[in-house]
């Protein structure tokens, strides 16, 4: 009895099969390190912006929030051996939930001190 499975995929679709889990768990482990760093300036200086004052911000010689995220986003020192990307989801995660308080005590995830 033959069943009726409609059109077999072409050869280059099933090759990649056993590939796309893979892709997918490591995809969504979390982001490259330099997706990293510019995911985790714009959430940065977005919180600068709201909470510091503007003489605060000018100290640092940044005219608005982009002059912030692309100085910042820069300033990768993480090689690949050391970069972990669990917490790099988790700091970013966590990093939306910090308040002006957190960010005027200095007081971030812990995750965020674990990515590289």
């Amino acid at each position: 009895m033959a069943f009726a499975t409609g059109p077999s995929p072409p050869a280059q679709a099933r090759s990649l099969r056993p590939v796309l889990p893979l892709f997918l768990l490591l995809t969504a482990c979390g982001p490259s390190p330099a997706a990293f760093d510019t995911q985790f300036a714009a959430r940065y200086c977005a919180l600068l912006f709201s909470c510091e004052d503007s003489t605060t911000l000018g100290a640092y010689g940044w005219a608005d929030e982009r002059d912030c995220v692309a100085e910042l986003s820069r300033a990768d020192t993480a090689g690949p051996d050391d970069y972990d990307q669990t917490s790099a989801r988790a700091c970013l995660d966590a990093l939306d939930t910090v308040t002006c308080d957190d960010l005027a005590k200095n007081a971030f995830p812990a995750a965020c001190a674990q990515v590289e």
